[in-house]
C-alpha cells in the first residue's frame, strides 16, 4: 500500500497535477498498531497532513 501511495503521488507530481498531489498527501495518515497488527489512522499524522495540505495549496491564511 505504501509503495502504491508513493507511486500515485509521484505520478501526480510528474503530471504537474498540484491539486491532485496535495490531495494525495492527505492519504498518508496510517500507522501500524503493534498490538492488533493492523493499520490505523493516526490523529497526529492527520493533523500534520492537514497543515501540510494548507501549505501545499499555498493558502497560508489558515495558519495565522
Amino acid at each position: 500500500m505504501r509503495i502504491q501511495l508513493a507511486l500515485t503521488l509521484l505520478k501526480k507530481i510528474n503530471a504537474n497535477d498540484r491539486k491532485g498531489a496535495c490531495d494525495e498527501m492527505k492519504r498518508w495518515v496510517y500507522v501500524k498498531d503493534e498490538k492488533r497488527h493492523i493499520k490505523v489512522q493516526s490523529r497526529g499524522l492527520m493533523t500534520r497532513r492537514e497543515i501540510e495540505s494548507v501549505i501545499c495549496y499555498g493558502d497560508l491564511t489558515h495558519l495565522s
